[in-house]
């Protein structure tokens, strides 16, 4: 069911660079079709909720990858921008931003017409997306969620549709009583909340790049950053930073969507948010495209390796992030349950 989706460059700290267009080893950054699928294909919930949630973060660490020059070349292609070396600050923009990149082909093997992405790719930034009673809904649902995921540092990871939610203590299910805490139960109101944000998101992105379908798909999930000097990562799927193509981490993934519920420079520091030109994110021309989260802003962008992008190190405060994926392949839409019950199957069937 699917394809495998291709490797990919993972953790930053551990890559090995040369110059000279000599071969650059650097780890392998991908989500197995074993173990993306996980879900589809009815896996067991622990196995498949930590391959799809920390598997995104960090991969297999003990994997590497050969890129040559060919792989650097092509990636470079489908880069350029007008607005390289631009910051869209954290104060709100007068007017929504937007950019065109040409699109890598080679990310999207399988095109389906009116969907895939074909020759030119858009970001698009986007403020206020979401309405500052909703926000406050959100939030609130985020923090109920993860109240018994202490705050010292590093990502957590929850999905309030399926129930789990991963740090680095491990795994739970928040609708089943988890570690001292009774379960957690959200309002009909708060659900509805929560999967309009999702409808809406898809219709944007249905907009901005003009298709004509598209299905809302899983691994999905709100991202807690915290920043603290004294901690430290305890295994690679810690470290959130490593630069990235989300297309390359979860092969059905096609467009991307995040959508902020803190402001950089009030809620947090670091944790700014970079597109690419190339590979490198040394970035030596200065030509990355640097985002500062703000408070109910959007970003959306084409999954392929049009979109290298990395999130920096949260240095302090809390950052949080509602991202999500769709997909041009029917087969993978992730069926929206928003019934405070554990899920194990993200297109379950017995769901009402």
């Amino acid at each position: 069911m699917g394809r495998k989706s291709k490797a990919r460059r993972g953790n930053d700290a551990d890559a090995s660079r040369t110059a000279g267009g000599e071969k650059k080893e650097v780890l392998l950054k991908s989500v197995g079709k074993n173990q993306g699928y996980g879900y589809y294909a009815g896996a067991g919930a622990c196995a498949a909720v930590i391959a799809l949630f920390v598997a995104f973060w960090s991969g297999d660490a003990g994997q590497r990858h050969v890129v040559t020059d060919s792989d650097v070349s092509d990636l470079s292609l489908g880069a350029r921008s007008e607005f390289g070396g631009l910051t869209l600050p954290a104060s709100e923009l007068e007017a929504p931003w937007e950019d065109s990149v040409k699109c890598i082909s080679g990310s999207y093997p399988e095109t389906v017409t009116g969907c895939s992405p074909f020759d030119t790719c858009k970001r698009k930034v986007v403020d206020n997306f979401v309405g500052a009673e909703d926000l406050s809904t959100l939030l609130s649902m985020v923090r109920r969620g993860m109240a018994a995921s202490p705050a010292t540092g590093g990502p957590t990871i929850m999905d309030i549709n399926s129930g789990f939610l991963y740090d680095n203590q491990g795994l739970v299910n928040i609708y089943e009583s988890h570690r001292g805490h009774e379960p957690i139960a959200f309002s009909a109101e708060e659900f509805e909340v929560y999967g309009a944000l999702f409808d809406k998101v898809r219709e944007h992105v249905i907009s901005v790049h003009g298709l004509s379908d598209l299905w809302f798909t899983a691994p999905t999930f709100v991202t807690r950053l915290v920043g603290n000097s004294s901690w430290k990562p305890k295994t690679a799927h810690d470290m959130y930073w490593a630069p990235h193509v989300d297309k390359d981490n979860t092969g059905h993934y096609d467009y991307s969507g995040l959508v902020y519920l803190s402001t950089h420079g009030e809620d947090f520091t670091g944790g700014e948010f970079k597109f690419y030109e190339d590979d490198d994110f040394t970035d030596p021309k200065g030509r990355a495209i640097t985002v500062l989260p703000r408070s109910r802003r959007l970003i959306t962008f084409s999954s392929g390796k049009e979109n290298f992008h990395q999130v920096k190190p949260v240095v302090s405060g809390e950052r949080f992030t509602f991202s999500m994926w769709f997909s041009c392949n029917k087969t993978m839409e992730f069926k929206t349950f928003l019934d405070g019950k554990r899920h194990d199957k993200y297109n379950d069937p017995t769901a009402a």
